[in-house]
């Protein structure tokens, strides 16, 4: 008995491993993008990121992680050479 309970958890396991989630929490999208929580809420209060209500919950869809992941986020980084050029 033992066996085919350990057998059924890993069957139980092995299908959470291979659904994909498709919304995030803050705590988990932070941990995906791998940032801090507050830098995932400065992102949802200047709009970078989009966010759903479920009740009182707030959720990052996966499609809005993999987007902002894609983007260039260097832009605002001064290279050095302008950095000689403006001192």
């Amino acid at each position: 008995m033992c066996r085919k309970m350990r057998t059924a958890t890993q069957a139980i396991e092995h299908s959470r491993a291979t659904v994909e989630k498709m919304r995030y929490d803050r705590k988990s999208a932070a941990l995906a993008l791998d940032m801090s929580v507050r830098a995932v809420d400065y992102r949802l209060a200047s709009g970078e990121l989009e966010s759903v209500r479920d009740g009182h919950k707030r959720y990052i869809t996966a499609t809005t992680l993999k987007r902002y992941a894609s983007r260039n986020h260097f832009s605002g980084l001064i290279d050095t050479e302008e950095k000689r050029k403006v001192a």
